[in-house]
């Protein structure tokens, strides 16, 4: 028995070491925003990480990404099909995360460069059509999901960009919804998404993935959506130039909480857990989740001149005014002023430090720094005259990008439960090339027919229920002009001017006379998105601009730097998908 006892302390022992040493070496990838939480035992009420599809909770790690559109043609065949399809789940990302923490220790240690590791990542998700082509027929207990393509709910959205052909459906239908209809020749019925470290892997895996499901399914001509990271040292950046992927959630019992980071329940992102805003589903939806893709096209030399045209206009939005402006020594250059008004926009600097520890100028090292990137709210606190016990916007705008999508500290008028209740895992990735000397010497701006090359993001999110998520931070938060509640009489803030819905494509600004005695010059119809200003006979000093209430705009005012809140992200397109579990899938491919 004594022996045993050794033996048993001997495991032990070395089964702590080990979680010591993981827990060593996850500290050096911190900034990847989720680190997986290295406990003895799996976590009570928590989704087995085997059960859940890998890009769910922890994501891929990626360099590039492939998302394959595409359509059931015979559905018994595709059960078949799936029988071989192994799909990456969590608990394999979670392993293979330690294994690049380990290879970067290591290469430090040695002080050279770390290897690369190879991966091949898999993921696969249904749209509702495509489940009921499978005669998947219970439901989610996701309404929206269950009766509405992305494509019917466009005008809902907001979205008024021109989608690209293999979103833009035909018969649609924004009232009763159109995913009953599995003839439509249009219709999505899934994706896959392969995550690799470079496309060569990607291609390989993408022809290993098209023999598994050979003639059971078939992929549009533009049905292949490739994405790839941008080059070192912005390998983390969009192609505005902001990090991204910073503001993520940590899932309470999976991931360790970074200082600062919004946590949520694990049933947020995962069904059938504490969180899930669904009480009764059926068991097959059980560890699975909805994934949302958006294709956000991305005006990148159209940004960079507005935020350069403003940039000497950088008094004005200064925080604390012109006299706090004048004030300040040395004084912010032209270009420095185009860098804060962007961040401005975007709630961040390009380095990704959060405006509420950095009012005025970038800090590379704090937004380098996973341990205090995140560590912030909005309370302003040491600002005379400036309460702090209401919400401010006077170092960060409240249409701010990740003010609107990730708010935080809005007591006493929205709980943080409900705020925790609306996280989503953000998954995106640039797509398109980089801009160059070349192209940037050529484009000229509108009314110029635009010569800027395609690029921008394949916005992927995921989260257990649409409204709770997504359509929330889309229409409640985003496109809503009132959000953030700042107070109990609503105060309208502005879009997001990043993802808010913008008018549509081609529409004009321009002022059209009215009058209450004659018929209008236009007529409005239900959908219409009008901004109105009025011009009273007999008063040559002021126009009125009717916005829910009158604002009397005298003829000489100016508008201040950002009043024109224009766009420049253009959706062109997306759909809902259904996430399942791997016992699911493996359940489907058996039924015959």
């Amino acid at each position: 028995m004594g022996g045993i006892k050794s033996i048993m302390s001997t495991v032990d022992d070395r089964t702590q070491k080990q979680l010591e040493e993981d827990i060593r070496l996850l500290k050096g990838i911190r900034s990847r925003g989720q680190i997986p939480l290295i406990t003895e035992r799996p976590p009570e009420n928590a989704p087995p990480l085997a059960n859940v599809q890998g890009d769910v909770l922890h994501r891929f790690p990626k360099s590039y990404e492939r998302f394959l559109f595409f359509r059931i043609k015979d559905p018994t065949l595709f059960r078949v099909a799936l029988k071989n399809f192994k799909p990456t789940s969590s608990q394999d990302v979670k392993d293979t995360i330690l294994q690049i923490a380990k290879v970067k220790d290591e290469a430090k240690r040695a002080e050279k460069p770390a290897d690369r590791v190879k991966l091949k990542q898999y993921l696969i998700g249904f749209s509702r059509t495509g489940l009921y082509v499978l005669n998947i027929q219970g439901k989610t207990g996701d309404e929206r999901f269950d009766k509405y393509c992305m494509r019917d709910n466009r005008v809902f959205l907001g979205d008024q960009g021109r989608w690209d052909k293999l979103f833009d459906k035909s018969n649609y239908n924004e009232k009763e919804g159109s995913v009953h209809d599995i003839e439509n020749p249009d219709a999505l019925h899934g994706v896959i998404a392969i995550a690799t470290d470079n496309k060569e892997d990607c291609d390989e895996a993408t022809e290993d993935v098209k023999k598994i499901f050979g003639e059971s399914w078939a992929i549009p001509d533009d049905g292949i959506v490739d994405g790839n990271v941008r080059p070192d040292p912005i390998r983390h950046h969009e192609h505005f130039g902001y990090k991204d992927g910073i503001s993520q959630p940590a899932v309470r019992g999976i991931e360790y909480p970074l200082p600062g980071q919004i946590q949520v329940d694990p049933g947020v992102i995962v069904m059938g857990y504490d969180g899930d805003p669904v009480p009764n589903r059926p068991e097959w939806c059980k560890d699975g989740t909805m994934m949302v893709f958006r294709k956000l096209e991305q005006s990148v030399l159209l940004f960079d001149k507005y935020t350069n045209d403003n940039g000497p206009r950088w008094k004005e939005f200064f925080p604390g005014g012109k006299e706090a402006a004048d004030r300040l020594n040395p004084p912010l250059t032209n270009a420095e002023g185009a860098e804060l008004f962007g961040a401005r926009f975007v709630g961040r600097w390009k380095s990704g430090a959060p405006l509420p520890l950095a009012p005025i100028r970038d800090d590379r090292e704090l937004g380098d720094d996973p341990k205090r990137n995140n560590n912030f709210d909005y309370t302003v606190r040491d600002v005379a005259g400036v309460s702090s016990l209401t919400p401010s916007d006077y170092y960060c705008p409240f249409t701010a990008h990740s003010r609107k999508t990730v708010p935080r500290n809005l007591d006493p008028y929205i709980s943080r439960r409900y705020l925790e209740s609306g996280a989503i895992v953000r998954a995106a990735i640039p797509y398109g090339p980089e801009v160059t000397d070349e192209e940037r010497q050529a484009w000229k701006p509108p009314p110029a027919e635009s010569n800027e090359k395609k690029r921008g993001l394949l916005f992927n999110c995921y989260a257990s229920h649409l409204d709770s998520g997504f359509v929330r931070q889309t229409t409640g938060y985003g496109n809503n002009d009132f959000f953030p509640i700042t107070g109990l009489t609503p105060v309208k803030h502005g879009q997001d001017p990043i993802i808010g819905g913008p008018p549509p494509t081609d529409s004009s600004g321009e002022e059209r006379g009215a009058s209450l005695e004659k018929k209008p010059t236009h007529v409005f119809k239900t959908g219409d998105q009008v901004d109105i200003k009025l011009q009273v006979p007999g008063d040559t000093l002021n126009r009125y601009r009717v916005n829910g209430h009158i604002e009397v705009q005298p003829l000489t005012q100016v508008d201040p730097p950002g009043a024109d809140n224009p766009f420049f992200v253009t959706s062109r397109g997306g759909e809902y998908f259904f996430v399942p579990s791997i016992p699911t899938l493996k359940s489907w491919a058996s039924s015959q």
